[in-house]
C-alpha cells in the first residue's frame, strides 16, 4: 500500500494502509465522525477531518465552538 493513515474516532485509534484517502473514505461509516492522519507524497503532515462521507482540513474545521 502507498499510505498508512492513522484513523481516530473518539478516544479510539486505529491505523490502516491504503492507496488514497478517496479509498479510505469509502470503507469508513458515513454517519460519524474521524480524523484521518497522514504523510502526503511530498512528505508533509496532513490531518483531516471526514463527517458525512466529505473530508475537510483540521485547521479549517471548529470542532468545539467557544460561545
Amino acid at each position: 500500500m502507498k499510505y498508512k493513515y492513522k484513523i481516530t474516532e473518539g478516544d479510539q485509534t486505529t491505523e490502516k494502509d491504503g492507496m488514497s484517502l478517496k479509498r479510505l473514505i469509502k470503507g469508513l461509516d458515513p454517519k460519524k465522525t474521524f480524523i484521518v492522519e497522514y504523510v502526503n507524497k511530498k512528505g508533509n503532515n496532513q490531518k483531516k477531518v471526514i463527517t458525512n462521507g466529505k473530508h475537510s482540513d483540521y485547521n479549517s474545521t471548529i470542532l468545539n465552538p467557544v460561545g
